[in-house]
């Protein structure tokens, strides 16, 4: 934040309601306080160790302070009278993510970059709720008994079909603050290419990396979907066990013969 800067070129900056932005990566912002101080933002870096935190400070707002300059060249020779850093976390692809964590499912995660640095922190869910693109994001419920619910069920054939035939609609929900579950009808025994060990480890971290709250797996006898009377009460029951408000299975042949006998 500079110092006072003199009436005389306070009026040759703009309105004081006003924030400036630029589309550098990093950007800047630019924005007054109390009307006589420019606060600008941005030089952001990667954390370094903290024994040069103060001196990288210092390096950064003499940073900030030339590159004010560069868009505003009548503030020239106005020295910074406060500086300092902020962490903040920012997604792989830059789009906020909300929701909740496989291993806490009372609590939703938030992790956004929009105009100004978000932290990222977590709350309860009970009192917490999100908002995204201007839709209201609320938990499906906070209640033990509920804990295993969620808003998007969605089922697949073998380990690997969900991702295949609709992995993005799972990761979309999921990134939307919605509780999304996943459910394997069987471990895939009969495919040719690896293990059943090695293809639940694989679904296992998939789900992971999808955003999904949990992923079972049913065991059916691979390439039997449907042919034995107990599956559909076995998949009733494993409905109505998580109590979906939406249930879903990937579209479109993926090359299997198992896939074309999905759940009901």
């Amino acid at each position: 934040m500079t110092a006072r800067i003199p009436a005389k070129i306070r009026h040759l900056i703009g309105t004081r309601g006003s924030i400036v932005r630029d589309s550098v990566a990093p950007p800047h912002a630019v924005r007054w306080v109390d009307g006589e101080r420019l606060l600008i933002t941005g030089a952001d870096t990667l954390s370094g160790p903290a024994r040069t935190q103060a001196r990288t400070i210092v390096q950064r707002t003499g940073q900030l302070m030339y590159e004010l300059s560069t868009l505003y060249p009548d503030v020239s020779g106005i020295q910074p009278e406060y500086g300092w850093d902020a962490a903040y976390g920012r997604t792989n692809d830059g789009l906020p993510f909300i929701g909740p964590h496989r291993n806490y499912p009372h609590h939703l995660f938030a992790l956004a970059i929009r105009a100004r640095v978000r932290p990222v922190r977590t709350s309860p869910a009970a009192s917490c709720s999100a908002t995204i693109w201007g839709k209201p994001i609320r938990p499906t419920s906070t209640s033990p008994s509920r804990a295993m619910s969620v808003d998007l069920l969605v089922f697949g054939p073998h380990p690997d079909d969900i991702e295949i035939g609709c992995g993005a609609s799972v990761a979309r929900h999921a990134a939307l603050g919605l509780r999304v579950g996943l459910c394997d009808l069987t471990a895939g025994e009969m495919s040719s290419n690896g293990t059943v060990d090695e293809r639940l480890r694989e679904a296992e971290a998939a789900s992971t990396v999808l955003g999904a709250a949990w992923r079972e797996n049913l065991r059916w006898p691979d390439r039997r979907i449907g042919k034995e009377p107990a599956h559909l009460e076995h998949a009733v029951t494993f409905i109505r066990k998580h109590r979906p408000r939406v249930v879903a299975r990937p579209t479109g042949p993926i090359g299997t013969p198992t896939t074309g006998r999905r759940a009901p």
